[in-house]
């Protein structure tokens, strides 16, 4: 069997505002819109990978050990996404200029390389990562 990452999902407050923040900050494509029920839900390409975003008819909210990395990586599931730059520093500095808050410091992988968390839009942990010389 031949496996290959194809897509993550993410449930958003607001997708209109939620695909303007993935195209401006990633240089996402939007590949298709649709509405299925109580749900709006967008594909969006960046390369060969696509980020679905789903947004429900009803309110909703991110809860708050999910607004913390230390507090949310206590709890099973999904934790983030993660999206690999060829420079963290030259990155960060660009994200800076757009007003974009970083999450945390830089700090070193321990399998080489190092990275930084950001927050979508919706308050999703997002994480950078500069591959180092063993990755």
């Amino acid at each position: 069997m031949n496996f290959k990452a194809h897509h993550v999902s993410l449930t958003v407050k607001n997708l209109k505002e939620s695909i303007k923040w993935y195209q401006d900050i990633f240089n996402c494509r939007l590949i298709h819109e649709y509405h299925s029920g109580e749900w709006n839900i967008a594909l969006l390409s960046l390369d060969n990978f696509y980020i679905e975003l789903i947004q429900s008819g009803k309110p909703l909210s991110l809860p708050s050990y999910r607004k913390n990395i230390m507090t949310d990586i206590k709890t099973v599931g999904t934790k983030h996404v993660c999206f690999q730059v060829n420079n963290l520093e030259e990155t960060i500095k660009n994200l800076k200029k757009r007003s974009l808050k970083i999450a945390t410091n830089v700090d070193t992988a321990a399998f080489g390389g190092k990275f930084v968390f950001i927050k979508d839009c919706n308050g999703i942990l997002i994480e950078l990562y500069q591959a180092g010389e063993s990755v």
